[in-house]
C-alpha cells in the first residue's frame, strides 16, 4: 500500500503560540465569499506567520499529481495580495489562543479491479483557532484551488464535516474510497 502524508503543518511551530495573542489577520478583500487566494496572514504579539495554499507535486493513486498544501509558517516579507490589483485588509481579531486544532483526513483508495492496488492520502485541511471566550477562527484549503476560506464564530467543527463526502464524491469508477476526518488539538 502506498501512502502519501500531505499533513505537513508545522505542530512545533503553533504549539509555541498557545496563550499568546492573535492581533490581527490580514487576507483579500472578500467580494461574494470569505476566501482569500493563496495566503492569509497573521499576527501574533507583533510577529508575522504565513497560512499558505498551493499546489505540489506529490504522488496520489501512482501517479505525479497536482494537490494542495496547506503550510503554516513565519513570514517576514511584504504584506500583499498574491492577485494583481487586489487590497489586503486588516481584520483586528485582538484575542488569545487558547488552543489549536488541525482538521486531517485520512483517505484510503482502493482499485475495483485490483484489490492490491490501495492507497492512502494523509492531508490536512484546516486549522481552528480556538480563543478566549470560546470564539474561534478558522482557516480551510481548497482542495481544487489555491484558496483559503475563513471563518469567524463558534463550534466552527461543523464548516468541516462535508468533507470526507466532498473528497469520496471525487474519486473516479474504477476507485472506491473511505475517508475519515480527525480533529487533532495541539
Amino acid at each position: 500500500m502506498n501512502v502519501t502524508n500531505n499533513q505537513v503543518i508545522n505542530k512545533e511551530l503553533l504549539k509555541t503560540l498557545i496563550g499568546r495573542k492573535i492581533k490581527a489577520i490580514y487576507h483579500d478583500e472578500f467580494v461574494f465569499v470569505s476566501t482569500t487566494y493563496g495566503i492569509a496572514y497573521i499576527n501574533i504579539d507583533d510577529k508575522y506567520y504565513s497560512l499558505t495554499d498551493f499546489y505540489e507535486i506529490k504522488n496520489v493513486l501512482g501517479d505525479d499529481e497536482e494537490i494542495s498544501v496547506l503550510k503554516f509558517a513565519n513570514y517576514e516579507g511584504e504584506i500583499k495580495s498574491l492577485m494583481k490589483d487586489q487590497k489586503i485588509i486588516c481584520e483586528n481579531i485582538n484575542n488569545i489562543i487558547t488552543n489549536i486544532i488541525l482538521v486531517n483526513t485520512k483517505t484510503h483508495i482502493i482499485n475495483k479491479n485490483d484489490n492490491l492496488n490501495e492507497y492512502t492520502l494523509l492531508d490536512t485541511h484546516g486549522i481552528i483557532f480556538n480563543l478566549s471566550n470560546n470564539y474561534q477562527i478558522a482557516f480551510e484549503k481548497d482542495d481544487f484551488g489555491e484558496n483559503i476560506s475563513i471563518y469567524r464564530g463558534y463550534d466552527l467543527k461543523e464548516k468541516f464535516n462535508g468533507i470526507p463526502q466532498d473528497i469520496i464524491s471525487t474519486i473516479i469508477d474504477e476507485y472506491e474510497a473511505t475517508c475519515e476526518i480527525d480533529y487533532v488539538s495541539i
